[in-house]
């Protein structure tokens, strides 16, 4: 992984483990790093897009996720999670995330993962179009290309 890929995931949130993120063998139990991708997800929401932190004003669901283990995250240790949206559909948009262990002035990656949100009407429950404005904001503020957009 270079410094070019890491730049690509532009937003980035830093977390310390928990001990209530470990599992039997001292690691991060894989079902936390949904945690993760949340607060990262929501981080992203409210700096990037404007999101008034009110969840009755979010409009999202989570349709699918993948997350691709690469090494242990241990107690204390620190994470950065690096994100980016890769593509932007009509109704729904995918995010890239990289979960990075900080070491001191060097990183390494732990995972990678993906998510695909779809816009909701709060309503109806029903799927909607993205808002113009959130397009409009993620084409401005990602710095490398985005399928769909």
């Amino acid at each position: 992984m270079n410094v070019e890929e890491i730049e690509n995931y532009r937003h980035s949130r830093i977390m310390e483990v928990r001990f209530i993120d470990l599992d039997a063998l001292a690691h991060v139990n894989n079902a936390k790093y949904l945690n993760y991708l949340e607060e990262a997800r929501l981080a992203y929401a409210r700096d990037v897009l404007g999101w008034d932190g009110d969840i009755r004003h979010l409009g999202l669901v989570v349709a699918g996720v993948e997350i691709q283990y690469k090494l242990p995250i241990l107690l204390n240790e620190k994470v950065e999670i690096r994100t980016r949206v890769s593509r932007l559909g009509g109704r729904s948009f995918e995010m890239e995330y990289l979960i990075l262990k900080i070491n001191g002035e060097n990183s390494e990656l732990a995972a990678r993962a993906k998510t695909v949100q779809v816009s909701v009407n709060e309503e109806t429950g029903k799927s909607t179009r993205l808002p113009e404005e959130w397009r409009q904001i993620i084409q401005t503020y990602e710095p490398g290309e985005i399928q769909g957009a």
